[in-house]
């Protein structure tokens, strides 16, 4: 696998595991079930093998396996600090989409640093039972997070629809639950932007970027007009006309490269 940056040594080619804080006690990190049948019979690590264990802290354990007949745990070896996340945040509020297309854009944006996904229901995005895939969104974002040697896992929201995203863009800053306004930028994409591109939009500095990325079939008039009124800037990624998840990636690419976490 291609990285953007060099190896740390030792350990790096471990498997890795994500696990809840209170697996990690005394010492001692106790596995799921799934995790468990992954190492006994999938990689076929034995007692005294060494995994790399994520606990959301965004430290690295390193863990020395131990089996029985009955149940696989691990003893913790040694704890370093993990690989840093992007010091901008990207919340990436996409249009569900049916089929691998939204899977796709959850390991590629993980594999590119998002930290927030929110699968949004517009006007026109196409109906499906999306709620029903959020269990197999996180496990796609997990395996992505564990193959790129991420050290925190991102975020998955529920499903929402738009006024619900506008809204609660609006509750959060009224709450002080974001940093200072001077250092949150919000964008849609807009197709029929020409003036402003997301490139020139993008500036350095942001602690935290808001991406609003519609359906195939692009957004209404009305919710247009909701997301200006919400302080989402409306910019182009220029003359082609993106897919809905290619733009959704492409955007949160150029926004972290804007802040020095590409590259």
């Amino acid at each position: 696998m291609a990285h953007t940056s060099g190896r740390r040594s030792g350990h790096h080619s471990l498997p890795r595991f994500f696990v809840p804080a209170d697996a990690v006690a005394g010492g001692m990190i106790r596995f799921s079930a799934d995790q468990a049948l992954q190492i006994r019979r999938v990689l076929r690590l034995a007692t005294g093998a060494h995994v790399v264990v994520c606990d959301g802290t965004g430290a690295e354990l390193i863990a020395e396996l131990s089996m029985t007949a009955w149940d696989t745990y691990g003893r913790v070896a040694e704890s370093r600090p993990g690989r840093p996340e992007p010091r901008c945040v990207v919340r990436l509020c996409q249009s569900a989409l049916r089929g691998e297309q939204f899977t796709w854009l959850l390991q590629k944006g993980t594999e590119l640093g998002v930290s927030t996904f929110v699968p949004v229901i517009f006007g026109r995005t196409q109906p499906a039972d999306y709620t029903a895939r959020l269990e197999r969104y996180a496990a796609i974002v997990r395996e992505a997070a564990e193959q790129c040697e991420r050290s925190r896992l991102p975020a998955i929201e529920p499903v929402q629809s738009l006024d619900r995203v506008l809204n609660r863009a609006g509750d959060m800053l009224m709450l002080g639950e974001t940093p200072d306004r001077s250092l949150v930028q919000r964008f849609l994409l807009d197709e029929r932007e020409e003036a402003q591109s997301l490139r020139e939009a993008a500036t350095p500095g942001a602690r935290r970027v808001d991406l609003l990325v519609g359906p195939e079939g692009g957004l209404t008039l009305d919710e247009r007009a909701k997301a200006h009124a919400a302080g989402f800037l409306p910019v182009s990624l220029g003359a082609r006309i993106l897919r809905s998840e290619t733009a959704g990636l492409v955007a949160s690419a150029l926004v972290l490269a804007a802040n020095g976490d590409l590259g």
